[in-house]
Protein backbone atom coordinates (compact mmCIF):
# COMPACT_ATOMS: atom_id res chain seq x y z
CA UNK A 1 0.00 0.00 0.00
CA UNK A 2 1.13 3.75 -0.42
CA UNK A 3 1.24 3.95 3.65
CA UNK A 4 3.69 0.92 3.60
CA UNK A 5 5.63 2.67 0.94
CA UNK A 6 6.37 6.09 2.84
CA UNK A 7 5.99 5.63 6.29
CA UNK A 8 7.72 2.94 8.14
CA UNK A 9 7.28 1.51 12.18
CA UNK A 10 8.37 4.18 14.68
CA UNK A 11 11.48 3.93 15.87
CA UNK A 12 10.61 6.08 19.14
CA UNK A 13 7.10 3.77 20.35
CA UNK A 14 8.58 0.49 20.00
CA UNK A 15 6.30 0.30 16.07
CA UNK A 16 3.02 1.70 17.81
CA UNK A 17 2.86 4.83 15.26
CA UNK A 18 4.57 5.09 12.32
CA UNK A 19 6.96 7.41 11.08
CA UNK A 20 7.76 8.99 7.45
CA UNK A 21 10.47 6.35 6.10
CA UNK A 22 14.03 7.54 5.05
CA UNK A 23 13.27 7.68 1.60
CA UNK A 24 10.77 9.80 2.11
CA UNK A 25 12.56 12.51 4.21
CA UNK A 26 15.24 12.34 1.58
CA UNK A 27 13.13 13.41 -1.15
CA UNK A 28 11.19 16.08 1.15
CA UNK A 29 14.36 17.53 2.10
CA UNK A 30 15.74 17.54 -1.49
CA UNK A 31 12.00 19.61 -2.07
CA UNK A 32 13.07 21.76 0.68
CA UNK A 33 16.42 22.29 -0.26
CA UNK A 34 15.25 23.68 -3.83
CA UNK A 35 12.52 25.72 -2.62
CA UNK A 36 15.03 27.55 -0.28
CA UNK A 37 17.61 27.46 -3.06
CA UNK A 38 17.88 31.60 -2.98
CA UNK A 39 18.84 31.68 0.39
CA UNK A 40 21.75 29.40 0.36
CA UNK A 41 24.71 31.91 0.02
CA UNK A 42 27.61 29.75 0.68
CA UNK A 43 29.80 27.79 -1.80
CA UNK A 44 28.41 24.71 0.25
CA UNK A 45 24.92 23.14 1.72
CA UNK A 46 25.27 21.49 5.18
CA UNK A 47 22.54 19.62 5.54
CA UNK A 48 21.86 17.88 9.20
CA UNK A 49 20.05 14.62 9.29
CA UNK A 50 19.52 12.05 11.95
CA UNK A 51 21.89 8.96 11.13
CA UNK A 52 19.59 6.48 9.09
CA UNK A 53 18.71 9.24 6.93
CA UNK A 54 22.27 10.52 6.34
CA UNK A 55 23.23 6.83 5.77
CA UNK A 56 20.44 6.46 2.95
CA UNK A 57 21.86 10.13 1.35
CA UNK A 58 25.12 8.60 1.31
CA UNK A 59 24.59 5.26 -0.02
CA UNK A 60 20.87 4.14 -1.78
CA UNK A 61 19.91 7.68 -2.54
CA UNK A 62 23.28 9.34 -3.16
CA UNK A 63 21.47 10.43 -6.71
CA UNK A 64 19.79 12.68 -4.45
CA UNK A 65 23.06 14.29 -3.39
CA UNK A 66 24.68 14.18 -6.83
CA UNK A 67 20.80 15.86 -8.34
CA UNK A 68 20.98 18.55 -5.71
CA UNK A 69 24.84 19.54 -6.36
CA UNK A 70 24.18 19.47 -10.49
CA UNK A 71 21.21 21.94 -9.48
CA UNK A 72 22.57 24.07 -7.24
CA UNK A 73 26.14 23.98 -8.33
CA UNK A 74 27.45 24.01 -5.21
CA UNK A 75 28.57 21.27 -2.77
CA UNK A 76 26.19 19.39 -0.35
CA UNK A 77 27.34 18.03 3.08
CA UNK A 78 25.33 15.63 4.99
CA UNK A 79 25.77 15.74 8.44
CA UNK A 80 24.63 12.72 10.56
CA UNK A 81 23.25 13.92 13.86
CA UNK A 82 21.92 11.54 16.70
CA UNK A 83 19.81 14.72 18.27
CA UNK A 84 17.57 15.68 14.75
CA UNK A 85 14.80 13.40 15.21
CA UNK A 86 14.38 11.05 11.58
CA UNK A 87 11.47 13.22 10.46
CA UNK A 88 13.27 16.35 10.44
CA UNK A 89 15.99 18.07 8.92
CA UNK A 90 18.55 21.30 9.16
CA UNK A 91 19.54 23.22 5.79
CA UNK A 92 22.10 25.38 5.87
CA UNK A 93 24.96 26.88 4.10
CA UNK A 94 28.83 27.72 4.39
CA UNK A 95 31.83 29.05 2.26
CA UNK A 96 34.13 25.95 1.61
CA UNK A 97 37.51 26.20 3.40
Amino acid sequence: SLEKSLLTPCPYCAGVGRVKSVETVSYALAREVRRVRESLDGSEVIIRVHPDVAHTLKTEEKSVVRSLERDLKKTVTVRPDPAVHREQYFISSATQR
